[in-house]
């Protein structure tokens, strides 16, 4: 079994100019991971390519995990002392990582951070609903409950993510993320980390960059200094990219009960999520699917994945935007909408 969290490398070898960084979204199994990973070695043969797994469960632990990991991010851009103190403990963890520069493709994780306390990693909707002390939590204390000392969310692929940036900084090498759906809850989680890690020192983020696809978070609710070097593409179809990518709200409890619930009733239990042909799907971004709209998101993929970031004026146009892929006319003509 492969754990969340785990680096996969499908082409390894000597480190190249230039790293790109897969993160996928949810109900992606390793065997999507791997075809995604494969693809993009496709648009980008000369850039190392490695995949940090973001493990699937279910579709539900999925999806609330997502929303947790989103709740989580929420409250960073709250920014007071409570926040800052929970991203202090997760810098700290980041630090104990990176005090191993060479972990393996496949450590886990807690293994490496012995006096971190794991939570209950209880994630299931109905069983939380039914605890009875659930609601008189702060979302400090039910966090605690939920991840210990640990990120919300998909916690291992989160501090996987950072430490994977950190070392492709340290190298000096520009990097690109490629995220899909929940993948980019990770990112920014993994970004925010990393912005308190370095502290003062914010030259860091030159040297990374964003393309996120299928996404299910805003352009603002990133690191501000990396939402210029971002880009987001969003099939105008993509169900399930807009509701996520449209939730407000201040705490976890309007989150869970009102978003969770009136998610699963809007999609008739999300079938986007886990159909592999959905407009939310990697494949059809990647244009894996054949069909004329799916090719050419995935042409509009490889062009951005195929670019070096930092020398192409071109792409300065299109960074800090969301892209709306529109399919107007018969025949699958794709347009861009800003």
């Amino acid at each position: 079994m492969t754990l969340d969290g785990e680096v996969l490398e499908l082409h390894p070898g000597a480190a190249r100019s230039r790293l790109i960084l897969h993160i996928n979204g949810v109900t992606a199994g390793l065997d999507k991971q791997k075809r995604d990973l494969q693809a993009l070695h496709h648009m980008a043969p000369t850039a190392q390519i490695r995949g940090v797994h973001n493990a699937s469960v279910d579709w539900q632990t999925d999806v609330l995990e997502s929303i947790l990991g989103r709740s989580e991010l929420w409250q960073y851009q709250q920014g007071n002392g409570e926040i800052q103190q929970r991203l202090a403990g997760y810098s700290q963890l980041l630090g104990q990582l990176l005090g191993h520069p060479d972990l393996p493709p496949t450590a886990d994780l807690r293994q490496y951070l012995p006096q971190a306390a794991p939570g209950t990693g209880l994630l299931d909707g109905e069983l939380l609903r039914q605890l009875p002390f659930i609601n008189q939590l702060t979302w400090q204390d039910l966090l605690k409950y939920l991840y210990g000392d640990y990120p919300a969310g998909a916690s291992c692929a989160t501090l996987r993510l950072a430490y994977e940036l950190a070392q492709g900084i340290h190298r000096g090498v520009p990097v690109l993320v490629v995220a899909h759906s929940q993948g980019l809850i990770i990112t920014a989680l993994a970004t925010y980390i990393l912005g308190h890690f370095f502290g003062s020192y914010t030259r860091w983020q030159e040297q990374v960059f964003i393309l996120g696809y299928g996404p299910v978070i805003l352009l603002e609710e990133l690191p501000p200094g990396l939402r210029g070097q971002t880009i987001l593409i969003q099939d105008r179809h993509d169900l399930v990219a807009e509701a996520f990518s449209n939730m407000r709200y201040t705490d976890f409890w309007n989150v869970l009960q009102t978003q969770f619930w009136r998610t699963i009733q809007r999609f008739n239990q999300l079938p986007q999520l886990a159909r592999p042909d959905s407009q939310h799907s990697a494949g059809y971004y990647l244009g894996l699917l054949g069909s004329p709209p799916s090719r050419r998101s995935g042409e509009l993929v490889q062009y951005f994945v195929s670019q070096e970031w930092q020398k192409n004026p071109v792409l300065n146009h299109f960074r800090g935007i969301r892209l709306i892929l529109e399919d107007l006319v018969a025949g699958g003509a794709l347009a861009v909408k800003n």
